[in-house]
């Protein structure tokens, strides 16, 4: 776990432990925590707002030192712009830093299963703060149909096949056939590529 504060790491703490997730460490700034991922080599790394540099920097630092790491990234309100930016460092997760502890516990549990978490309040909050979408993002929104957008959307929510499927009224082979177009698409083999090239082209906005 990587923050500035101590009072956030140690209620972070609290609750991977509650999850029974041993945690090797908490640490203030991105150098400590890059000699623990060099000591330790944890599987997961819980990544706030360090006390050097931004989150963004400190993800493409881990994920260098060490691939196969997963990455929970929490944004506070004032660096939500650097929603596109910890995807594309390769951030399996993102939160807002005003996640509650069942969201946090929710997030753990799915991303060690190997989902993706990318939660609604991330997503919109990051999008506030996007300027307007690039001529690539617009030529590729171009080919998209509206129910393809809506399930791009509904993707970003991290909503299953099951759930898309109850929000659009359709049955759940017609939502697999979407996403299947949507993948072709933006050119990508599945959920979590597609919704991460969204975000970088700007689908989102």
């Amino acid at each position: 776990m990587v923050d500035e504060w101590a009072l956030y790491r140690q209620g972070v703490r609290s609750v991977l432990s509650g999850l029974g997730v041993v945690v090797v460490d908490d640490v203030a700034g991105t150098p400590d925590a890059l000699l623990r991922l060099w000591s330790a080599g944890p599987e997961l790394l819980v990544a706030g707002s360090p006390a050097q540099g931004s989150v963004a920097d400190l993800v493409t630092r881990a994920k260098q030192a060490q691939p196969a790491l997963a990455v929970l990234a929490l944004l506070p309100a004032a660096e939500v712009g650097q929603l596109r930016p910890v995807l594309a460092a390769g951030a399996d997760s993102v939160l807002t830093r005003t996640a509650g502890p069942g969201e946090l516990e929710d997030a753990v549990r799915r991303l060690a299963t190997g989902e993706r978490v990318l939660t609604a309040a991330a997503v919109l909050t990051g999008m506030r703060q996007d300027d307007a979408p690039s001529g690539l993002a617009e030529s590729t929104a171009s080919l998209l149909t509206t129910k393809e957008r809506e399930v791009l959307w509904l993707l970003a929510q991290d909503k299953s096949n099951r759930q898309i499927a109850a929000d659009l009224v359709v049955s759940e082979a017609t939502v697999k056939s979407h996403l299947g177009r949507l993948y072709d698409k933006l050119e990508v083999p599945g959920r979590r590529e597609a919704v991460r090239r969204a975000m970088e082209l700007g689908l989102l906005t």
